[in-house]
């Protein structure tokens, strides 16, 4: 007895339909594919832009905490007058913890005011404040022995890494580690 011939397996090609189907399917498999390593390749962009952000922070924190708690010899909160004439300018003539109140640059700059590289869009800030001993998240408005200072960075004005620590009038630090 003889078969007869199932219509397909005569044919040499595939057709036009088949065609269609193979490409959009290749086409979503290539866009779903796009798209997730697009949000990888921003991922990572926005994990650098935050360790870069707390290296400014924890630059900028370690530099004040080896500062004294206050000056001297005109133990005054934030710039002494001879002092004024560094807002903003130069950090080298900062001599104690509180001379950083209010102080800002963007972009940051080095303790001598160079721009550090790198770093277009971005902004550092400062704020000190005598604290209540028992709550340190309360601000005072006289002097209570102890400091909360606030290291702040922001990129394109939005807050990327924030850094507090207190700082005791009890702790000094020794001069050579300065």
């Amino acid at each position: 007895m003889r078969r007869k011939p199932h219509q397909f397996e005569h044919r040499k090609g595939i057709s036009l339909l088949e065609v269609s189907i193979s490409t959009l399917l290749v086409a979503f498999l290539m866009i779903t594919s796009l798209k997730c390593i697009g949000a990888v390749v921003r991922g990572r962009g926005m994990t650098a832009k935050y360790v870069q952000a707390e290296q400014l922070a924890q630059e900028m924190m370690t530099e004040i905490m080896r500062q004294p708690y206050k000056d001297s010899s005109l133990p005054t909160f934030g710039l002494e007058d001879l002092e004024l004439v560094y807002v903003n300018g130069p950090r080298s003539y900062y001599d104690d913890v509180d001379d950083y109140n209010d102080w800002s640059a963007s972009p940051p700059k080095d303790r001598t005011n160079t721009s550090i590289s790198n770093t277009s869009g971005w902004q550092r800030q400062v704020s000190v404040a005598w604290v209540n001993k028992s709550n340190p998240s309360q601000i005072s408005g006289y002097e209570t022995g102890l400091k909360r200072i606030t290291v702040t960075v922001k990129h394109n004005g939005i807050t990327m890494a924030q850094l507090v620590a207190l700082r005791s009038q009890d702790f000094e630090i020794d001069a050579s580690d300065r």
